[in-house]
């Protein structure tokens, strides 16, 4: 992710996470451990760019989830960034990225605690995705959807609700839960599913719940189903099942 620095409008933090090949008891495997930062001075090499800090190490943990996310902070000017851990725990990193730098700010223990699960559900996302005013924040995993009101003040999360998988119509093991979306106005929060075994996988899905439903979890209903469309590019050794995968907001 980027993000202009607020010290210095030439430049800009690329926040990611770090990849380390492990060997554990149960398969080897390659585990997201580190979150780093690099500094990006659009100012030099005339006007191309130059790195001048090169994935530095904010945190390192032992498992954690690959993905970020980030939201604007309530003063308009600062932003926090979150990462998660990843197998059994339930923590929340919060950083927070303003004049003085980027840092670790908090942490918060909240939601589910995922236990160890093997190698098929280690491929499953951990997306997380804030609502466009920064004041829900939503992530997926194996398990289901949490969702949170979040306080852009204090980057905390709270109020949870969530819908655990399998939902309505999806069956157990023969699909993957795997990203999410808000819609524009934050009312309604849009999920996938891929089908991982043909041809379950005809049947990808995407499931909208209501946000402002009492119920968050009945209210899921789906909205879309694959249509079979194939890759043109690998036709010719019998097709790839394009299926429906990563969501993003994205302006009419």
């Amino acid at each position: 992710m980027a993000f202009r620095n607020p010290a210095n409008y030439n430049q800009y933090y690329l926040v990611s996470t770090k990849m380390d090949y492990d060997s554990s008891p149960y398969e080897s495997w390659l585990h997201f451990k580190r979150v780093c930062y690099s500094i990006l001075d659009m100012s030099l090499n005339g006007g191309k760019g130059k790195m001048i800090v090169k994935e530095k190490e904010l945190l390192y943990l032992n498992d954690m989830s690959y993905a970020i996310g980030a939201c604007r902070h309530a003063n308009g000017k600062d932003w926090w960034i979150s990462a998660r851990g990843y197998q059994d725990t339930n923590c929340y990193y919060f950083f927070r990225l303003d004049r003085k730098g980027i840092r670790l700010d908090h942490k918060q223990y909240i939601g589910w605690n995922y236990p160890s699960q093997s190698l098929m559900n280690r491929t499953v996302s951990f997306s997380q995705k804030y609502s466009q005013d920064g004041k829900q924040f939503a992530i997926v995993t194996y398990r289901g959807i949490e969702l949170f009101d979040f306080d852009r003040s204090l980057g905390t999360l709270s109020n949870r609700r969530y819908a655990e998988y399998p939902y309505k119509d999806t069956i157990y093991d023969l699909y993957v839960p795997d990203d999410l979306e808000f819609s524009p106005n934050g009312r309604f929060l849009y999920h996938d599913n891929v089908g991982i075994i043909y041809p379950i996988g005809d049947q990808s899905r995407i499931i909208q719940f209501d946000t402002k439903s009492s119920d968050f979890a009945a209210s899921g209903i789906r909205v879309a189903t694959y249509d079979g469309f194939e890759d043109q590019y690998s036709a010719t050794s019998g097709g790839f099942k394009t299926n429906f995968s990563c969501m993003q907001l994205a302006r009419n």
